[in-house]
């Protein structure tokens, strides 16, 4: 009861303050994470020096403060879309050449999106069903909070999309021939949990497991799969552009639509580590992390 309550006071906080002093506090709740709490630093500066172990002692300094104040933008973003308007979310989060998606759904076809934890991903699922035609699902891991959950979940569907648990037998049911045609979203960049099926890929230059469900979704139903980049135009403004990966994903051998779809991201990440989330314990299987 107490998360929740805490949660819900910070939606509402968010929603009362206006954009330069949210980022104002999102620079102070990133000093905070970094110097004072050290939030998953070790695994951050871990992560930095795998994939790239030429960068210097000041890159790696100063990329760390980027990632940082990314992760705390996107969080207080995230609190503060549960009081935003449309109209505010669709103005700071436009996606590009949507005539190149539209032409799917005038022809009675679901496509699959796959995005990746860079920039802000959590504005997609608000501003998708305002600005593509299509029905959006969005595949999400539950929150353990059961309060929290299910607000998220009432605060998402007043936009329209649907938000559905990767563990769902729903998930089975997606693809529902003679329905309005969806755009089926994964975020697939995470490290599959232990035990679950992965694939072998590469990533970032690195071997590395890859979570299947969104090639193996597109395979079974034969949808058109595309990448989303998602762009920081400046603090609170983002663009989406969409990349046609593949229209006929049996046409490529398994993996092959995970593969570029890694690659795309890792072309970002390169360009630009700081705005991508290095919290996470990625590369296991090459014991990085051990003491």
């Amino acid at each position: 009861m107490i998360v929740y309550l805490v949660f819900r006071f910070a939606v509402a906080f968010t929603g009362m303050i206006p954009y330069p002093i949210l980022y104002r506090i999102s620079d102070g709740i990133a000093w905070v994470m970094r110097v004072v709490i050290r939030y998953r630093r070790d695994v951050i500066k871990q992560n930095l020096n795998y994939i790239f172990p030429d960068m210097s002692k000041e890159k790696v300094h100063k990329t760390t403060k980027e990632i940082y104040r990314n992760l705390t933008d996107v969080i207080l973003e995230s609190l503060k879309s549960y009081t935003m308007s449309i109209e505010d979310i669709n103005r700071r989060y436009l996606f590009k050449n949507k005539e190149e998606l539209s032409r799917h759904y005038d022809a009675g076809k679901d496509i699959t999106i796959l995005g990746g934890h860079y920039n802000n991903w959590e504005w997609g699922t608000l501003t998708c069903k305002h600005q593509l035609p299509f029905h959006v699902v969005a595949l999400i891991k539950p929150l353990k909070n059961k309060r929290v959950h299910d607000y998220m979940l009432k605060g998402r569907s007043r936009i329209g999309t649907e938000l559905v648990s990767i563990y769902s037998v729903k998930k089975s049911a997606l693809h529902t021939p003679g329905q309005e045609p969806k755009a089926i979203v994964f975020v697939a960049d995470q490290n599959p949990s232990r035990g679950a099926t992965a694939l072998n890929v590469t990533f970032l230059g690195k071997p590395t497991k890859a979570l299947p469900g969104g090639e193996a979704y597109a395979r079974k139903y034969r949808t058109p799969v595309y990448w989303m980049e998602v762009t920081r135009i400046k603090r609170g403004y983002y663009t989406v552009t969409p990349t046609l990966i593949t229209e006929e994903p049996r046409s490529l051998d398994r993996g092959e639509i995970t593969n570029q779809y890694l690659s795309h991201l890792s072309a970002q990440i390169i360009d630009n580590p700081g705005n991508w989330l290095w919290t996470h314990k990625r590369w296991k299987g090459a014991r990085i992390y051990d003491k």
